[in-house]
């Protein structure tokens, strides 16, 4: 039987090793992983076997190769700005399967609106990213309001979401949003198989450290979720964890250190990538943890959080929150139960197992086979 050729298109290496490695277990696939980057000295930083990358430095010579007549699928690992382009490339026959990150869903790319249009920002984070974008339109002004420009944007994208086989939402409720937000999508849902990776539950007998968001980016809400915190005394050892280490939001580091309010010794700023396997070890300290995504992030680190016995808060109208409520899992909001006294008491025993069993219910699908049943039957 013919080997099924799936092409990977994936712009960020951080989140490359862990996919790869299931898409290569997977019987009877040829997994081809290509990326363009234009800098020819660019050196991989988070890939361990860079063997199995194949890189492209002249953009002609990319496209070539994602015309090739011998690919079955390609897999947008996200889909935004040059990727309609590539989208639209594609030989007519070659089946597309997008998997949404979140920032391709709803954020702004150039002039166009969000594909999914929320309020992603909390007024003080607001405040700052609405700044920042005055200055930065008056820049691009001219540039974004050429209507030619504009339209052709909106054709390449409305044409590559036309053309896409199954939609591999983060969340499932996603799926239904994109399709009341683009009727012109008539792909199905793709099983999600990622969230296999979270390990089995431990329950957390001793409070313990405070997870706060994801990355330095505005959409984490940091400095609204800090004014939550603002009255909140620690015992002596718990510590807030913030990573810090990608994203490029607050104009650096430094910034949102000096916009926090917290004592030195108060904080673990994770500054540096670090191996998975050390990352886990230190969510295993935690006890609680705060996301103040309105979009869908975060969700490797909620669902190990979540599954590790942590109390997990979120603002109401986040949709992972919405997702979490009809899935039927136990968690909190930031608005209502972010103090000093509810960050002072574990998760219960009950709510623990709750959860856990929730989770197991909702992977039930995810299984390896029901992913190679679902990549076959969309080549047959």
């Amino acid at each position: 039987m013919k080997k099924i050729v799936i092409l990977h298109i994936f712009p960020d290496e951080k989140f490359f090793e862990e996919v790869a490695d299931f898409y290569d277990s997977l019987p009877n696939i040829d997994n081809r992983y290509y990326f363009f980057n234009s800098d020819s000295n660019y050196v991989f930083k988070y890939i361990k076997n860079a063997n199995r990358v194949r890189r492209f430095y002249i953009l002609t010579d990319y496209i070539k190769e994602l015309r090739k007549k011998d690919i079955d699928i390609v897999l947008f690992h996200s889909m935004a700005g040059r990727k309609f382009l590539y989208a639209n490339l594609l030989r007519k026959n070659v089946k597309i399967i997008w998997w949404a990150w979140g920032f391709d869903l709803y954020e702004r790319y150039g002039p166009l609106s969000p594909i999914i249009e929320i309020d992603l920002f909390k007024p003080l984070t607001k405040k700052i990213v609405e700044n920042e974008r005055t200055k930065r339109e008056k820049k691009w002004t001219l540039f974004f309001n050429n209507t030619i420009y504009k339209f052709m944007l909106s054709y390449l994208r409305k044409r590559a979401i036309s053309r896409v086989s199954l939609f591999l939402p983060c969340i499932p409720i996603e799926f239904d949003i994109l399709r009341k937000s683009c009727p012109f999508f008539k792909g199905g849902m793709a099983i999600n198989p990622f969230n296999l990776y979270v390990n089995a539950t431990q329950k957390r007998k001793n409070i313990g450290n405070i997870l706060i968001g994801n990355s330095l980016t505005y959409t984490n809400n940091h400095l609204d979720v800090f004014e939550h915190l603002y009255n909140v005394n620690l015992d002596e050892g718990r510590r807030y964890i913030i990573p810090v280490n990608y994203g490029k939001g607050y104009g650096g580091v430094d910034n949102l250190i000096s916009a926090s309010h917290f004592r030195d010794n108060q904080v673990i700023w994770l500054k540096d990538f670090i191996p998975i396997g050390e990352y886990n070890n230190l969510l295993n300290t935690v006890s609680h943890a705060v996301f103040g995504v309105v979009r869908q992030q975060a969700l490797g680190n909620i669902y190990v959080c979540l599954l590790g016995g942590a109390k997990i808060f979120l603002y109401k109208d986040s949709m992972v929150a919405q997702q979490l409520k009809h899935d039927g899992y136990i968690f909190f909001t930031i608005e209502d139960d972010l103090n000093e006294q509810s960050l002072s008491e574990c998760l219960s025993l009950d709510a623990v197992l709750h959860n856990y069993d929730v989770y197991k219910k909702s992977m039930s699908s995810c299984g390896t086979d029901n992913v190679i049943k679902q990549i076959e039957n969309l080549v047959s």
